[in-house]
Parts: C-alpha cells; sequence; structure tokens
C-alpha cells in the first residue's frame, strides 16, 4: 500500500485492532482504495494483517469511490463498521459493514445518503455513532459543520 490514514481501534479476542485507510496497489498489482487490518498486544507495535486488505468499497458505490474514516462498535458479539464512500449517483454515503470475525465482511447497505456540500468537506466525514438513553446518535461532519441524526 502506498498510504495509510485514519483509523479506528477495537479489541477482538484479547488483543488491538486497527482497521485503517489505505490507498495503493492491492495484492492484484490494482489501485485499491479501501481498508486494511493491523493487530498488537500493547499498542506499541503492530502487525499488519496476513490477509489485507480486507474491506474495499461495497459493489453499490461508483468506480473508484472513497472508502474511508471508520467507526468501529462492538454490539451483541457483532462488530459495526461506518466509513464513508460514494454512491452511484454521485450521494455521498454512510455505509456500514459488519463482522464478527475479522476475516468475513457483510454490506449492510447505506445508512445516511446526502448530496456533495458546495462548502467545507464537499462530503461526509468522520462518522461517529453513540448508544445513551436507548437512542442511536449518528455524529458526522458535513459541509462547514457537524451534524447529528
Amino acid at each position: 500500500m502506498l498510504t495509510r490514514a485514519v483509523c479506528a481501534l477495537f479489541l477482538y479476542q484479547g488483543r488491538y485492532g486497527k482497521l485503517y485507510d489505505v490507498r495503493g496497489v492491492g495484492n492484484n498489482d490494482e489501485l485499491f482504495i479501501g481498508m486494511s487490518l493491523a493487530w498488537s498486544d500493547d499498542l506499541y507495535e503492530w502487525d499488519l494483517g496476513v490477509t489485507n486488505p480486507v474491506l474495499a468499497p461495497p459493489d453499490w458505490t461508483c468506480a473508484g469511490s472513497t472508502c474511508k474514516d471508520p467507526h468501529v462498535m462492538l454490539v451483541d458479539g457483532v462488530y459495526l463498521i461506518y466509513y464513508i464512500v460514494m454512491d452511484q449517483e454521485g450521494y455521498c454515503v454512510i455505509a456500514l459493514s459488519t463482522t464478527t470475525d475479522w476475516k468475513t465482511f457483510v454490506d449492510m447497505g447505506p445508512v445516511l445518503r446526502l448530496p456533495p456540500n458546495m462548502r467545507g468537506t464537499l462530503g461526509i466525514e468522520s462518522p461517529a455513532v453513540v448508544f445513551r438513553d436507548d437512542l442511536w446518535h449518528l455524529f458526522f461532519t458535513y459541509g462547514p459543520g457537524l451534524w447529528h441524526a
């Protein structure tokens, strides 16, 4: 991979995991945009996942879609992965994938779609989900500010 960027940390089977953005050349020598994994016992030394890259934009996204800004949370034994893509109609999307083993991933589709914004970030950035007072709260940046849904 050529570049690494934003990451989300999580615990899995007693180890720390890091899901991070990647852009570059994938295992088949073709351009890859998506996410890879790294593992650590101490948050200091990290081993790259042997099956990297692990997560790519879903089929319903546009060609060359971004696939970035993961937010990971564990709910009832399932890891929810919220991240940013662009769909085939040009909308900015918060997508959701799930996994229980960090080897297989299930695309759950779009969570939120918004048109590109001509100010600020252009699209959606940095989704974060919080469960509080029996409600799920989705926070994200879009255009010039922070939003809550």
